[in-house]
């Protein structure tokens, strides 16, 4: 064996390594959304949605009944239960996020970990082939870490004349020569940046799992966040405006039925009954006068809340609180289904990819086999034929003229 080649096509690695980037975004993309809609629990009887008309129809039975203390106690069960169903969902958003900023640390950690371990490659092919051999496996390891590399950031390679390759992210090298530029996480109040080790500059990141967890992190989750405070907020507005008109059983107005959140930026992480109400439901203002314990008016009005447009806030408002949150149901189930069917298409198209690759540079054991079948049966009858000659030769040599 004068020497071993490998058989490789250049242009079907750099074809799957874009496709793993993409696969590596999308792929991150929808396990995100997935956990998101694990915490929103819909559609369920634990959901938000239902757990909001509950909290309506709770006011609805309390108009019917104004003077039922039974009834007032069930109403403050259920603004309990819609309270720490508002403060969980978004206390789950918030243990997701600080998870996120672990994870994308810890990819920053294998991006630099897996660029190290290829210029140790790159070090080891040049010497083997100053030496005039073929550095085989040393070059098929490189080639599985640069795999594993395209799954988490979209970089471009650049091959030198004596074997090794440079790694650049955005024009910039992450690999060059012998010199490896590492990166690193900025923790910010607000958002989380991945930069240059040296210069602190930030990385520029188009694809890769890396680039969706920067992305869900810094935009998607604050965005639905985002939407709980405007519903917490907007929430304990229109009830208290309206509950601060109604008497209780005590002939006393002026009364909040929810902590007040003025100013508050996270309300969905502080909404809660007020103090007044959890201790004496008899609080509850449903009468448009005092002295009545008969009326429930009051109780009426904040049950219509429920079909009144209040979203978005200024303009004309188009939405009620049930249109507002299902929108919000409906765009993360529309996010969802897109990261499902994306990632379906890139494992089809990385599954296509991956056979033609292991067409022409993978080992069939079939045909590995058949060649065997085919090299024994030509021994056999090569065997067979040095046995007829050496049986005319005895009989010529040893047998004629007697």
């Amino acid at each position: 064996i004068v020497e071993i080649r490998r058989v490789r096509d250049e242009f079907l690695d750099a074809q799957i390594r874009h496709e793993k980037h993409r696969f590596g975004f999308w792929d991150s993309r929808r396990e995100v959304l997935q956990q998101v809609e694990d915490i929103f629990l819909e559609p369920t009887e634990s959901g938000l949605n239902t757990v909001l008309e509950e909290f309506w129809a709770a006011w609805q039975e309390l108009s019917k009944h104004p003077e039922s203390v039974p009834t007032r106690v069930n109403l403050r069960e259920k603004a309990k239960f819609l309270t720490d169903r508002i403060k969980l969902a978004y206390g789950q958003l918030e243990t997701l996020a600080q998870e996120m900023r672990q994870e994308i640390e810890t990819k920053v950690q294998q991006v630099n970990s897996l660029v190290q371990e290829i210029h140790t490659l790159n070090e080891s092919i040049m010497r083997v082939k100053s030496s005039g051999q073929q550095p085989n496996d040393f070059l098929d390891k490189r080639d599985l870490l640069l795999d594993r590399l395209a799954e988490l950031v979209d970089y471009q390679v650049k091959k030198r004349s004596d074997g090794r390759v440079e790694i650049y992210l955005q024009g910039k090298p992450l690999l060059q020569a012998r010199t490896v530029q590492a990166l690193e996480t900025v923790v910010g109040p607000q958002e989380v940046k991945v930069v240059w080790k040296g210069d602190q500059a930030e990385v520029g990141l188009t694809g890769g799992r890396l680039t969706s967890l920067l992305q869900s992190f810094n935009e998607v989750l604050p965005a639905y966040r985002a939407k709980l405070n405007d519903l917490a907020r907007k929430l304990t507005e229109e009830v208290n405006s309206l509950h601060r008109t109604g008497y209780g059983l005590d002939g006393q107005a002026g009364r909040d039925f929810f902590v007040p959140l003025d100013g508050d930026p996270e309300p969905a992480s502080h909404i809660a009954v007020s103090n007044d109400i959890l201790a004496d439901p008899a609080f509850i203002g449903a009468a448009s006068q005092p002295g009545a314990p008969g009326d429930g008016s009051i109780a009426l009005e904040i049950a219509r809340l429920s079909r009144e447009r209040v979203f978005p806030e200024g303009g004309n408002p188009t939405f009620t609180f049930g249109d507002y949150y299902q929108n919000i149901v409906a765009e993360l189930g529309v996010q969802t289904d897109e990261g499902n069917r994306m990632v379906e298409v890139q494992e089809h198209v990385l599954e296509q990819l991956e056979t033609r690759r292991e067409a022409v540079a993978g080992v069939s054991l079939d045909e590995e086999l058949a060649n065997m079948v085919q090299f024994q049966q030509a021994y056999a009858a090569a065997a067979r034929v040095i046995s007829v000659i050496d049986e005319m030769l005895d009989i010529l040599i040893n047998r004629t003229g007697r």
